[in-house]
């Protein structure tokens, strides 16, 4: 209940609104406001309120400021939500620019109306979806980026697992698959020169909930939800906690350990290793065997002259 008052608040863009509407709004008592109200001051929102006016975000959206000099990494300390916005992840990119996020943000949405793929591709976020992004500070080099999107496509897989056991598997580079359609999809942005990493935001859209009409028909045959595929609804909550959970987990190891920790799990979670496939690049396509990924995370085709080609990017059918 609280997060929806704090999604009517952002949606005002600043000014008042009163206790009154709002609980008229959501059905509840302006007292069950108030306390909702006090609950989100202590989590760091910053809201104010005035007599017989209401209630308003200060700053920019009433973000709280993250805590300075923290040397614990906490993926989702800081967790702002939306009722819907463009793309989660450009929500992002402008509060990075304000400096109002830390290690670990979270900006979530429950519809996005311009979320994006891999390639600049459309990515439909309708309700019942998980739309969000996780802005990351690390120490490391260009060169290890890529690897980062593999790590966070099997903690999603590893998360999912625990509400659909059965039939989830990674797709590469960074796609999750649920009985060989797409579940879940992970879009990696970044901004550094040479070989510094000022930050990335991880953006990633699960289909939980969401109902196969509520897809473009085009998109029917090849993606999947929770939902579509057990007949169970799910809580978003749960969902969320448990790749949020995963994700720092596999971050943290990745950062300790590097790429070898995860190299033999991404083969062995690989829906199309040791299959025929295609990689799509650009206007090339090559065809061969799915060997597996490689040191770098680059996937080995085995080609029909005996060659090894090593993939760094494109897209796989199969």
């Amino acid at each position: 209940m609280k997060y929806r008052i704090l999604a009517r608040l952002q949606e005002v863009s600043g000014e008042y609104i009163s206790g009154t509407v709002l609980a008229r709004e959501l059905g509840v008592t302006r007292t069950a406001i108030w306390k909702h109200i006090e609950s989100l001051k202590e989590e760091g929102y910053q809201i104010k309120g005035v007599p017989n006016r209401g209630y308003r975000l200060t700053g920019l959206q009433g973000l709280p400021i993250p805590p300075q000099g923290e040397t614990e990494f906490l993926i989702g300390r800081q967790l702002l939500r939306f009722a819907e916005v463009d793309s989660t992840n450009d929500v992002a990119r402008e509060l990075l620019a304000r400096g109002k996020l830390g290690h670990g943000s979270v900006i979530l949405a429950e519809r996005q109306r311009q979320g994006r793929g891999r390639r600049g591709r459309n990515w439909e976020s309708p309700d019942g979806g998980l739309w969000f992004s996780v802005v990351l500070f690390p120490e490391i080099s260009i060169a290890e980026l890529a690897k980062i999107s593999l790590v966070s496509a099997l903690a999603v897989a590893g998360a999912l697992r625990r509400f659909v056991p059965s039939g989830i598997g990674v797709k590469w580079p960074n796609d999750v698959l649920l009985n060989r359609r797409k579940a879940a999809g992970i879009l990696l942005e970044m901004k550094g020169e040479f070989d510094k990493i000022e930050y990335v935001i991880i953006g990633i859209g699960i289909n939980v909930n969401v109902l196969l009409e509520d897809m473009s028909p085009e998109l029917r045959e090849k993606t999947t939800s929770l939902l579509h595929e057990s007949g169970e609804h799910f809580s978003l909550d749960e969902v969320l906690g448990e790749v949020l959970i995963q994700l720092e987990t596999s971050y943290n190891q990745f950062l300790c350990e590097g790429w070898p920790a995860f190299q033999e799990r991404f083969n062995r979670e690989c829906t199309h290793r040791g299959h025929p496939i295609t990689v799509q690049q650009g206007e090339q396509a090559w065809s061969g065997v799915d060997r597996g990924v490689d040191e770098w995370g680059r996937l080995l085709v085995a080609m029909e002259d005996g060659t090894v080609r090593r993939i760094s990017t494109g897209d796989v059918l199969f």
